[in-house]
């Protein structure tokens, strides 16, 4: 269950652990506002998932277990995770810390979630009173806050055992376990992120690099030139991307060492070349990407998407100076791309 906000998160969690107590909700809000809350040594943290997984039970819970802000806790104990997922969730974890700190805000939010705290403890939510949650939180302070672990009546009550996973880790997490599926069988994946501009797909390719070691193409870097955007040209489906070049490019890449020049849009020409190694997994991300005249490269196709609302309030933060384009010329673009070749029908996965 996926919360529009963290009172809705406080109110399933204490139905699901009544006995849950102030210093377990402290532990909530903290890890829903700033994600795992520490860096994470990948050797140690492997061993120590290895040696959790062997010690817990599994069950019938969901996988993820939703706590705000896009962030869940994997749950170590669900009956959907196994032995072949304990070195991907470590890496997934080790890349949700370094998101995590990219992220880091102030600790507004948190204050804005003890208060949830407080005030869903006055109408009996929670088996303690507001009292006793204004006496733990002013001594949560005074000793100077931070990260805490739970109480020892709720270690021995739910015997907690899960990983806080990063918003990208939550959103690709399905993704990466197929790409893992992929390579392990295979020797090697290719696989493209598509989707509505604004959706993230330059972020949750960035988090995948972290996860797996992989090579990047953007697609970005194969706008079409000015002089070979014709009306025509445009009224393809996908036609203000450089397709052709893409192509050729795939060509070498899926076979290992490869190079290209990336389009620099403010310049209108083509920037230094950039040359890539074989590595296990190549993934390719952007507007156009799963074009149907490429997506013959691709083991895996991921469609990304976004509510239009929050997908216009995004455009409009990244850049105020383009918005209208975006909206009056770009999206519209991408929109007809997508419906003229069925990418959410075609897609493997949406994320």
């Amino acid at each position: 269950m996926i919360f529009e906000n963290f009172r809705e998160a406080l109110e399933f969690h204490a139905r699901k652990y009544p006995i849950m107590s102030p210093v377990d909700c402290i532990k909530l809000a903290y890890q829903s506002e700033f994600g795992c809350g520490h860096f994470v040594d990948a050797g140690k943290a492997l061993e120590r998932l290895r040696q959790e997984m062997a010690a817990t039970a599994k069950t019938d819970t969901e996988l993820f277990e939703h706590i705000g802000n896009g962030r869940a806790r994997l749950m170590l104990s669900s009956r959907k995770v196994n032995e072949e997922d304990i070195s991907l969730i470590s890496r997934m974890f080790a890349a949700s810390a370094l998101e995590d700190a990219e992220i880091f805000c102030g600790g507004e939010g948190f204050e804005k979630k003890l208060d949830d705290v407080l005030i869903l403890a006055e109408t009996g939510t929670f088996s303690f009173s507001r009292e006793e949650a204004e006496r733990c939180f002013e001594a949560y302070k005074k000793q100077g806050g931070g990260a805490v672990s739970h109480s020892e009546e709720y270690r021995r009550a739910y015997c907690p055992a899960y990983r806080v996973m990063s918003p990208s880790a939550v959103r690709v997490y399905a993704l990466a376990r197929e790409v893992e599926r992929i390579i392990r069988e295979k020797g090697s994946a290719v696989i493209c992120i598509d989707g509505m501009a604004a959706s993230g797909k330059t972020t949750l390719a960035r988090f995948m690099q972290n996860v797996f070691d992989c090579n990047v193409i953007h697609a970005d870097h194969f706008f079409l030139p000015k002089e070979r955007k014709t009306e025509k040209r445009l009224s393809e489906a996908g036609g203000n991307i450089d397709r052709e070049r893409l192509f050729y490019v795939l060509c070498d890449a899926v076979r290992g060492e490869f190079a290209y020049r990336p389009f620099l849009c403010g310049e209108g020409c083509l920037g230094e070349e950039l040359k890539f190694s074989k590595k296990p997994l190549l993934l390719v991300e952007g507007s156009y990407s799963a074009h149907t005249e490429l997506s013959h490269f691709y083991d895996l196709i991921a469609y990304s998407r976004i509510e239009k609302n929050e997908q216009d309030a995004r455009l409009k933060r990244r850049d105020p100076w383009l918005y209208g384009m975006f909206v009056n010329t770009w999206v519209p673009l991408e929109d007809a791309y997508f419906e003229k070749t069925d990418l959410a029908g075609r897609a493997d996965i949406i994320v």
